[in-house]
């Protein structure tokens, strides 16, 4: 099994990919907050990590006080530090150490303003991409932003994802990335009301 305390190590050091990664997310994070100055944010981030992104955009943003929600990681270690990360930052943001791929853990927080899908979509099969993706106008209010990432190693999924999000009633904001087999991150906006959409029991599984 991997040890992901180990693999977060790459998100301290500003020559690895995953460094900037985190930079691009960050910034994302704490301009959609700037945007929704005033108001309270709802924040589902899944598969947090140490939750250092979501802390670091609010402290960005001058958001202290004012993002609510809830941050689940299943790895004990890093569900720690993601509380730890999230208080000192001002959210009040409840830490859930759990599988954020089973839709019970987190229910009761729903809609939310903005979801955060970093690091899911490349570790879950395609098959649990789609399911997450169509799911999503039942876990965000309309307007919400959703970021996500993935890599774009043969064979680059990021089309078919981006193709999955117009369905779903998304509209692309931005997509970054450094280029053909590196990372990608996408900016959504959800456009389309809830009417129809079912939460099924769980949106991944994810692969080791």
């Amino acid at each position: 099994m991997k040890d992901w305390v180990d693999w977060h190590r790459d998100y301290d050091d500003p020559q690895s990919a995953l460094w900037e990664r985190r930079r691009q997310v960050t910034r994302m994070i704490g301009e959609f907050l700037v945007e929704r100055v005033a108001a309270e944010v709802r924040v589902l981030s899944l598969c947090a990590g140490d939750a250092g992104d979501l802390a670091d955009g609010v402290r960005t943003s001058g958001a202290r006080g004012r993002v609510t929600g809830a941050a689940v990681e299943l790895d004990a270690a890093l569900a720690a530090r993601a509380g730890e990360n999230l208080q000192a930052a001002g959210c009040r943001v409840d830490v859930v150490a759990a599988d954020a791929g089973l839709v019970e853990h987190f229910v009761d927080r729903l809609p939310v303003d903005l979801l955060l899908l970093i690091g899911v979509l490349g570790n879950v099969s395609d098959a649990d991409v789609a399911r997450t993706i169509r799911a999503i106008p039942a876990i965000c209010s309309p307007g919400a932003a959703i970021i996500w990432t993935r890599h774009r190693r043969h064979p680059d999924l990021t089309p078919w994802i981006r193709q999955r999000l117009d369905e779903a009633g998304c509209e692309a904001v931005a997509f970054v990335s450094p280029g053909e087999g590196q990372f990608a991150i996408g900016l959504e906006r959800l456009t389309r009301p809830p009417e129809g959409v079912d939460l099924p029991e769980r949106l991944f599984r994810f692969i080791d």
